[in-house]
């Protein structure tokens, strides 16, 4: 077996890649000594990577300040903990982006919800069947119909990268 392109695929993205262990620690070492030190640890860490949201990050810190978080983090439940925040994320910005297009919040994140990224709407019926649901609901002429699965799509895909 070659692994010449695994080689070369870890040393492009080697950069990009961030080490969650150390992370880990810096955010414990931040738990029991919230220092300006450790925080900047934290981000120096973390931007040298792009795995990691920077809003993602923020509401973690926030939360430690807040004192929500007071069990060192392992593995798992910093993934837990990453994966909720970065859901609670998405759903802010989807109601923030409903609210400025005029639409219904819970409407467009069942919507996204539904979504599966590089999957053309045409061929998610689960989506596309939603999408006509709001079109219904919000009685929209055939090119805003049309608009608004765009929008939706580019939305979406946005918050997908």
């Amino acid at each position: 077996m070659d692994f010449t392109d695994y080689k070369i695929s870890v040393e492009k993205y080697s950069s990009e890649i961030i080490d969650y262990d150390y992370l880990i620690e810096l955010l414990n070492n931040y738990m029991d000594e919230k220092t300006p030190e450790n925080e900047a640890a934290i981000k120096e860490h973390v931007e040298s990577s792009k795995s990691m949201e920077e809003l993602d990050l923020k509401r973690l810190l926030e939360g430690i300040l807040a004192g929500h978080f007071h069990k060192h983090f392992t593995s798992q439940s910093f993934k837990n903990v990453i994966k909720e925040i970065h859901k609670e994320n998405q759903e802010l910005e989807l109601n923030r982006w409903a609210y400025e297009n005029g639409y219904n919040s819970e409407d467009i994140f069942e919507a996204y919800q539904l979504f599966i990224p590089g999957v053309d709407i045409k061929n998610n019926p689960s989506l596309n069947s939603k999408v006509n649901e709001i079109n219904t609901k919000l009685d929209l002429s055939f090119k805003k119909k049309k608009e608004l699965k765009e929008k939706l799509i580019e939305q979406f895909e946005k918050m997908d990268k």
